[in-house]
């Protein structure tokens, strides 16, 4: 019965009814105490929630029952990101990973604290790694995209990506950053097209709007960079503002 239970409360978690999902995760636990996986959800959805300290006590629970070592280090480091001890987290991640090459949520996980930290390089090297595993993955294959992108790798972020458009072709971030990786190759009909399409999944993003807005000054269609200037602008004037100081200060 405690799979039943685990299985219903997975089905709650992907439709967001977290409450519901907590209940059977939780009855998962009551039926089994060595239902580890049941744990490590209940602290993921809390993390969802920004109760911290709740994930916190789940993740402690895991790394003090767990059978295998590289789960041990990966709740260390899922604790360290909680408390924002990045330096934390990736040792503790990593190490999960030397312990278990194959672990992808460690993979994921550390692949992202680098591409926070501005570090893509080794972003793209544990995101590698990762879609060896899982070639599919569509936020794997996106988060490499983003990567490759933010190193003017602009060739290979197009490979990824459009491999990621094929497992979803509504995903805005994949046409976004398609509009982005498209542009820095110098196709500015794509990247307007990709950027339109990305402005369809969310007509209220002011970065989709500054973005177009840049890729139609750059064809020479003043007036339609104006319109995505001001619609950006009423978004989130001080996203634009931010924007423009940046590209001033290079």
């Amino acid at each position: 019965m405690s799979g039943y239970h685990f299985k219903l409360a997975e089905a709650y978690r992907h439709k967001g009814l977290y409450e519901n999902a907590i209940e059977n995760y939780a009855t998962a636990i009551e039926l089994n105490p060595r239902y580890y996986s049941a744990y490590a959800r209940m602290g993921d959805i809390y993390c969802q929630l920004q109760e911290y300290e709740r994930a916190i006590e789940y993740y402690t629970i895991l790394v003090e029952k767990s059978p295998r070592k590289s789960q041990v280090h990966f709740y260390r480091g899922e604790i360290c990101a909680v408390k924002d001890d990045t330096d934390g987290a990736i040792r503790e991640y990593e190490e999960a990973i030397r312990q278990n090459s194959c672990y992808i949520e460690a993979l994921c996980r550390v692949a992202a604290i680098y591409a926070a930290k501005g570090d893509y390089q080794k972003a793209v090297d544990y995101n590698l790694r990762a879609k060896k595993l899982r070639p599919y993955s569509e936020d794997i294959l996106l988060d490499l995209g983003i990567a490759y992108t933010e190193l003017q790798e602009y060739d290979r972020a197009l490979e990824v990506l459009l491999v990621a458009l094929k497992v979803n072709p509504f995903n805005e971030n994949t046409r976004y950053y398609l509009g982005k990786a498209y542009h820095g190759t110098g196709n500015l009909e794509q990247a307007i097209k990709q950027t339109k399409e990305a402005l369809k999944a969310n007509p209220d993003s002011p970065r989709i709007h500054f973005s177009l807005a840049l890729y139609y000054e750059k064809i020479g269609w003043s007036d339609m960079a104006a319109v995505e200037y001001e619609e950006a602008l009423r978004l989130d004037r001080e996203y634009v503002k931010k924007q423009l100081q940046e590209m001033n200060g290079k």
